[in-house]
C-alpha cells in the first residue's frame, strides 16, 4: 500500500465523500472501492469505481422544507430520501450547500492529498449528481452559482483541515480490500478529526 497507488487514490476519493457526509450529520452505511484493474488507458472500465453510501440526516424546517428518509419497504438500500427545499430559506440553502460539499469532496480530496495522480475527469459521476440535484430544484442561475461556489469552498477547506482523517480512512479502506462498514468508517473518522464542523 502506498499513497501513490491508484487504489489508494480511489480510496482517498471515497474517503473525502464519507468525511463530509459524516460531518454534515448523515449516517454512513458503507464505503466500497473496486480494487480490481480498471483496464488500460485506452479502454478504462466504465462506471464509478467506488461508492460511499449514507442515510441523510432528516430535517424539518419552519418554512416547510424537509429531508425525510424513505421507509425500508420503499427503499431497501436505506439511501433514498424525499426532499423539499425552499430557495428563500437560509436553513434550506445551507442544507443544499453541505450536501453539495459532500459531493465535491471526493475530487477535492484527491487534488489535495494525491495531486500527482489527480485527474479532474474522475469527478464526472460527482458532477452528474450535482446536475441531477439541480434538475430536481431548478434554482435561478445566480443562486445556483452561489451555492456551488460556497459548496466548493467548504469542501476544499474541510479537506485541507481534515486531511489526517481522510488519509487514515483511505489507508484503512485500502487495507481492508476496499470495503468498510459505516460504523467502521465513522469510528476511523471520529478518532482522527481536528474539528466536528464543516468548512
Amino acid at each position: 500500500m502506498t499513497e501513490s497507488s491508484k487504489v489508494y487514490y480511489e480510496c482517498c476519493h471515497e474517503a473525502g465523500h464519507a468525511l463530509l457526509r459524516f460531518l454534515r450529520g448523515d449516517t454512513l452505511l458503507s464505503i466500497r472501492v473496486d480494487i480490481h484493474s480498471d483496464g488500460d488507458a485506452a479502454h478504462p472500465r466504465p462506471g464509478p469505481r467506488g461508492s460511499s453510501d449514507s442515510r441523510a440526516k432528516e430535517r424539518e424546517c419552519s418554512c416547510g422544507g424537509y429531508v425525510r428518509n424513505h421507509a425500508p419497504e420503499v427503499d431497501p438500500t436505506g439511501t433514498g430520501s424525499a426532499i423539499s427545499l425552499n430557495p428563500n430559506c437560509k436553513e434550506c440553502t445551507e442544507s443544499i450547500v453541505t450536501h453539495l460539499a459532500s459531493i465535491y469532496a471526493g475530487a477535492r480530496a484527491t487534488k489535495v492529498l494525491v495531486p500527482a495522480l489527480h485527474d479532474k475527469r474522475d469527478a464526472q459521476f460527482d458532477d452528474a449528481a450535482v446536475k441531477d440535484l439541480f434538475q430536481k430544484f431548478p434554482f435561478h442561475p445566480t443562486l445556483k452559482r452561489q451555492l456551488v461556489n460556497r459548496a466548493k469552498a467548504m469542501a476544499i477547506d474541510t479537506v485541507i483541515r481534515e486531511q489526517k482523517a481522510i488519509r487514515e480512512l483511505a489507508r484503512r479502506l485500502e487495507a481492508s480490500g476496499g470495503r468498510l462498514t459505516g460504523d467502521e468508517a465513522g469510528e476511523i473518522i471520529r478518532s482522527n478529526l481536528v474539528s466536528t464542523t464543516l468548512g
